[in-house]
């Protein structure tokens, strides 16, 4: 019965986590219930979804969804926040919270379908959302193209008036 049961739980999660390309392994040990449920809100107010899942189980499932090999991270209580949108957001809504709370480290993730380490997952929740990296290089490509057309638009300015000029001399004898 024990093993339908696991099997069942494992082909659910790992449905789950088939479309999910961004998650993030934390350590939870030491959190109160309150806090847990803190954390929960917190996350679901942003669609992250964060669940406890027994290490085997995950290992499992993580295998079946074609996720990279995360088996080293999933040691003592492992708590997994996931979101198919935004790992940036993913990422600083779980640091933020660990640092209110000394019981929660981040042990690492996947990140658009790659593996990360802690130290990533912390320097990427350093940084503006997704949406925002996005337009700051577009941003970033569109600055010289946006000068160069002022510079081109000048010139043709400069010859309309001297071609202008020049008529109008021609005209004018």
């Amino acid at each position: 019965m024990a093993k339908e049961l696991n099997a069942a739980i494992v082909a659910e999660l790992a449905e789950r986590y088939e479309g999910v390309a961004n998650l993030v392994l934390v350590h939870y040990q030491g959190l109160t219930a309150p806090q847990m449920s803190e954390v929960r809100q917190r996350l679901r107010a942003n669609d992250i979804n964060l669940e406890v899942v027994k290490n085997r189980l995950a290992r499992l499932a993580f295998e079946k969804a074609g996720l990279p090999d995360l088996r080293d991270l999933l040691i003592g209580p492992t708590a997994v926040a996931s979101s198919d949108t935004d790992f940036i957001a993913v990422a600083r809504e779980v640091v933020d919270f660990a640092k209110g709370h000394k019981q929660i480290a981040v042990r690492g993730g996947v990140a658009e379908g790659s593996r990360v380490d802690p130290e990533t997952v912390a320097e990427l929740a350093g940084h503006g959302s997704r949406k925002m990296l996005v337009s700051m290089a577009v941003g970033a490509v569109a600055a010289p193209l946006s000068s160069f057309m002022g510079v081109s638009s000048g010139m043709l300015r400069s010859l309309v008036s001297v071609l202008d000029a020049h008529r109008s001399k021609l005209q004018g004898d």
